[in-house]
């Protein structure tokens, strides 16, 4: 081999290490760009059920759809227990039904069948009451499963005809569990009941027949709100631990209220169904707050969050209202398996994650208000039909900084094989 010959292949060798080395490292900073940018985020359930993540919807963050053992049940509401479970009602299965931060769903059959359970609030003894429409009963269940029932004095409602029977409950600033009961043709009452099985009945006075009794919430102290509604129109009542008992009208009498709570401000606040919600102040002044956006329609429930704002559902969105009424919007958009994919009732869990019902869907969903800050684009203010990227992680930022720290490393070393090679000719020559 002359020498022309032996320095053209000793320059092809070098080269041809160096296209290898440029290829291998480029591969390798592919291979690591998408690791790290198709990485997905696993919902935590450890020890749970596994649940559905639908992903991230809008500026929400993950929500987690955990599907309960009966499905198609039928949810009437929601509540935290003193277990930090989330207690609800799965009404067509005449069952209460527990789940816990990790995803593990217990289903417990009501005694009677048929009863129509209805309401559910944690009591001042840390276990959770409900109420048994049609089976006119008062229950409590403790955290391991067992129920006890107490009769309700003056509940009569017959069981076959369906006309009326025992509504919403709550916890009362007194200690006591409060409740509605309603008979369409001849009246009705609110009541309470002491830990112990005390019953007092308060009547409620009647316009007309009809009469249907809504949302209940405590008031404080001092007071308990529940809507009542007749052919005469709608009233907000007022009345206190002895019974006395103020009506205020409300403004728009075609309204349907889902939920009542008492707010931060002292003031109570309603969901409406026609996408309003109102606040009332203790003396009985109405304030109407609507959101502007076109899918914000039927509120159902409402509360109070741990940052002081308030929280409630409608037909697609779980909503944060702050007491001057701006309203953020979180889409909610559920699996088709769910059934009927509208959040209901809703409540929050001790880590700040809001937990929901699905109508008639058969599951339970959870969704992450820390792992995503909300966004302008999700309120009343901008566009509704405003495409919302979802938010942006770390991961997406480093993956950059990865590829060009890797690309100049590949330059450098292209470089650094260069000068070797000449080297390499030079001693050849």
């Amino acid at each position: 081999m002359n020498p022309f010959e032996a320095k053209q292949e000793t320059k092809d060798h070098g080269l041809g290490l160096c296209v290898v080395v440029v290829l291998f490292l480029f591969v390798l900073s592919a291979v690591m760009f998408a690791s790290i940018s198709l990485r997905p985020i696993k919902a935590e359930a450890s020890g749970g059920a596994a649940p559905t993540v639908v992903g991230t919807p809008g500026c929400g963050g993950p929500i987690s759809v955990f599907h309960t053992p009966t499905l198609h049940s039928y949810f009437a509401g929601i509540a935290l227990g003193a277990n930090s479970s989330m207690w609800f009602i799965e009404d067509l299965s005449n069952s209460i039904g527990e789940i816990t931060p990790s995803g593990v769903i217990t289903e417990w059959p009501v005694p009677n069948v048929g009863s129509s359970a209805d309401g559910i609030a944690l009591g001042s003894d840390k276990n959770m009451w409900f109420a048994e429409r049609y089976g006119n009963k008062i229950a409590k269940i403790t955290p391991s499963g067992v129920i006890t029932e107490w009769p309700v004095p003056n509940a009569n409602v017959d069981t076959a005809k369906q006309e009326g029977g025992l509504g919403r409950i709550a916890l009362g600033g007194d200690g006591d569990i409060w409740f509605t009961y309603e008979n369409r043709n001849s009246g009705g009452f609110v009541g309470k009941v002491t830990p112990a099985g005390v019953f007092t009945e308060f009547k409620i006075p009647v316009d007309r027949n009809n009469l249907f009794l809504g949302a209940l919430a405590s008031g404080g102290a001092d007071s308990m709100w529940f809507v009542k509604s007749t052919s005469t129109g709608n009233k907000i009542v007022k009345i206190t631990p002895s019974g006395s008992m103020i009506e205020y009208r409300e403004p728009d009498d075609r309204s349907s209220v889902g939920s009542m709570v008492l707010g931060p401000d002292k003031n109570m606040w309603l969901s409406e169904g026609g996408s309003d919600i109102y606040k009332i102040t203790p003396s009985g002044g109405f304030t109407k707050y609507s959101a502007s956006v076109s899918n914000s329609n039927y509120p159902s429930g409402i509360v109070v969050g741990p940052d002081g704002n308030l929280y409630a559902t409608n037909s697609t969105n779980i909503e944060r209202i702050t007491l001057n009424g701006l309203f953020t919007q979180f889409p909610i958009s559920l699996p088709a398996e769910t059934g009927l994919t509208s959040p209901s009732d809703l409540a929050f869990a001790k880590d700040g994650s809001v937990w929901f019902t699905t109508g008639l869907g058969g599951a339970i969903g959870r969704l992450d208000l820390k792992a995503a800050k909300a966004k302008p684009t999700c309120g009343a203010t901008p566009s509704p039909r405003a495409t919302v990227k979802p938010p942006k992680t770390h991961s997406s930022d480093f993956r950059w900084i990865v590829l060009v720290a890797l690309l100049l490393i590949v330059v450098g070393l292209v470089i650094r094989f260069r000068k070797r090679i000449e080297q390499a000719i030079r001693r050849q020559q």
